[in-house]
């Protein structure tokens, strides 16, 4: 049931956090669902609304927001690496098309 298949994915994505690796790839989901690549992306396009690149960038987005709020000290190169993003210009560009703003503008937000 598509249901359990995304509950079962959420958790496994919440404990185990796989998107820290930057490649964390859609077959990976296999290791958990024993289902096709075709179906395992039809279920993230039905169960979350989006594509698998979306579903993990999302994760990637909120964890490198928690690192800037819980520590500030962290250098863009660092937190890019440590959310799974191939770069920090990569993670730059994609933290401001998901969020409208830089992650220092966005640390600016939100002083320590």
């Amino acid at each position: 049931d598509s249901s359990s298949y995304a509950e079962a994915l959420e958790r496994w994505m919440q404990t185990e956090k796989p998107y820290l690796n930057k490649d964390f790839r859609l077959t990976d989901l296999q290791r958990i669902l024993p289902l096709n690549r075709t179906y395992l992306s039809q279920l993230i396009n039905s169960a979350f609304g989006c594509t698998f690149y979306q579903y993990v960038t999302n994760y990637r987005i909120e964890e490198a927001k928690r690192l800037m709020r819980e520590q500030p000290e962290l250098k863009i190169q660092e937190i890019a690496d440590r959310c799974g993003f191939s770069s920090p210009t990569v993670f730059g560009r994609t933290f401001a098309r998901e969020t409208g703003m830089t992650p220092t503008e966005w640390n600016a937000q939100f002083p320590s």
